[in-house]
């Protein structure tokens, strides 16, 4: 895509301003009169955000890099993970399938609990058929991660309660 001299192409990196934050995504203005997305998806590798104002305000410059640009729809598909190198795999290097951490209760659901671990790491801990989080099996995890609780979450559990959890496997199917 060739706009006022400058290239917007997929695979290179950006600079933009962000113009308008939706439920699902975020608006940058890449170059005056070309806008780009990010998915909410692709803003982190690592943390499970409910809303894009979590992490970004409106008139923020952020670092960007073009996944796909349809010159002919006029849409340009960014990210802002992609910006950095994929943690993952330094990260199961840290948190080896057996290890137990501790981590922070942030949210309770009916399908289970998230949880945040040091390194701006959040997981899932599914719930189990008891009503408490399994301890043997991950059906997925928000980012790719997974860790178990040894005691499920139960009702009386608060957000901010730290516990021992641990990290039973990972799905490197979204890595």
């Amino acid at each position: 895509m060739d706009q006022g001299g400058g290239k917007i192409c997929s695979g290179n990196a950006a600079q933009g301003k962000v113009k308008n934050i939706t439920s699902f995504g975020v608006y940058i203005q890449l170059e005056p009169g070309i806008v780009g997305m990010v998915h909410i998806s692709d803003l982190s590798w690592t943390r499970r955000i409910q809303h894009p104002t979590e992490i970004v305000k409106i008139g923020q410059d952020l670092e960007v890099k073009v996944i796909d640009s349809k010159p002919n729809e006029k849409r340009i598909a960014l990210s802002v993970k992609d910006t950095e190198p994929n943690p993952w795999h330094k990260l199961m290097n840290i948190y080896p399938v057996g290890t137990e951490t501790e981590g922070t209760l942030k949210q309770m659901m009916d399908q289970g609990a998230i949880v945040s671990l040091e390194h701006d790491i959040d997981c899932f801990v599914p719930r189990g058929k008891n009503g408490h989080a399994q301890t043997t099996a991950w059906p997925d995890f928000l980012g790719s991660h997974a860790c178990g609780r040894r005691q499920g979450p139960r009702q009386g559990h608060r957000n901010g309660t730290r516990q021992a959890f641990l990290h039973l496997r990972a799905h490197p199917r979204r890595w």
